[in-house]
């Protein structure tokens, strides 16, 4: 099972939207990471890339966290765009 949460965060500048995502239940994080491996930079750089967001991944000890925020623009759909 997957937790998805999201809220919108108004500050001084445009608003964000801000995606986290965990795993109740899921695999226990025992040790923490030493290094970044190749799908987290992926999906780090991947996201910075295409919507102009950030990727903070945690390895909390009840499993993976991932945040995720971008500007509440880049994530609505575009009416010139089909969907893919």
């Amino acid at each position: 099972m997957i937790d998805l949460r999201w809220h919108v965060v108004h500050g001084d500048d445009a608003a964000r939207l801000c995606l986290t995502s965990s795993e109740p239940g899921g695999p226990p994080v025992l040790v923490q990471p030493t290094r970044e491996g190749f799908g987290s930079r992926l999906v780090e750089r991947r996201f910075a890339t295409e919507v102009g967001g950030a990727v903070k991944l945690t390895s909390a000890p009840t499993g993976l966290i991932c945040r995720r925020e971008a500007p509440l623009a880049a994530m609505q759909d575009r009416p010139d765009e089909k969907a893919a």
